[in-house]
């Protein structure tokens, strides 16, 4: 990778929501620039794709310096690239907002891209918000603790050096609307 000394992936903090219809990621992605220099490299952000139509139906990417403009997206088949302009020596929070149609019985967010960065995330996490109208079947990852709302529980998990061995899947049944 062109910038595996000087460009580092180091955190992430993900709120997936699933409802009815739809599979919801909210993510603060964490950059670092370890030189001197200024550089703006592409990302890369992969989408599982749900069914055979588009990847995402809603993707918004936003710069934390400056969050009411967009960043400006190029969408190649199920991957979102974007531009990160990063300052010598600084650290930088990127937001991704997307949502996708699932197909009303598993949703999957890829976390095996990781190993690409050729560095474990210092620290990760991740919760998953349903209403009691998604019956979770079962998740790839075990969470470390749930927490019941009454009509929504929130699932939680914390990584500390984290290499993913397998991406984040949930299997779940809708039970209403």
């Amino acid at each position: 990778m062109l910038f595996a000394q000087s460009f580092e992936f180091f955190k992430e903090e993900i709120v997936f929501e699933i409802n009815p219809v739809f599979f919801i990621v909210n993510g603060d992605y964490y950059f670092r620039n370890t030189t001197s220099r200024a550089i703006s490299p592409t990302i890369s952000y992969p989408v599982r794709r749900a069914d055979p139509g588009k990847p995402f139906d809603t993707i918004m990417v936003y710069d934390q310096t400056d969050l009411a403009n967009p960043l400006k997206l190029k969408i190649v088949d199920t991957v979102a690239l974007f531009t990160v302009h990063l300052p010598p020596n600084a650290e930088k929070m990127i937001k991704v907002t997307y949502r996708q149609r699932h197909n009303g019985t598993d949703a999957r967010y890829i976390l095996l891209t990781t190993k690409f960065w050729n560095m474990a995330l210092e620290d990760a996490s991740y919760s998953v918000v349903v209403r009691k109208n998604i019956a979770i079947k079962q998740f790839s990852i075990f969470p470390d603790k749930s927490v019941d709302f009454g009509d929504t529980i929130i699932y939680y998990w914390k990584r500390k050096n984290f290499m993913p061995e397998k991406d984040f899947e949930v299997q779940f049944k809708v039970t209403g609307k």
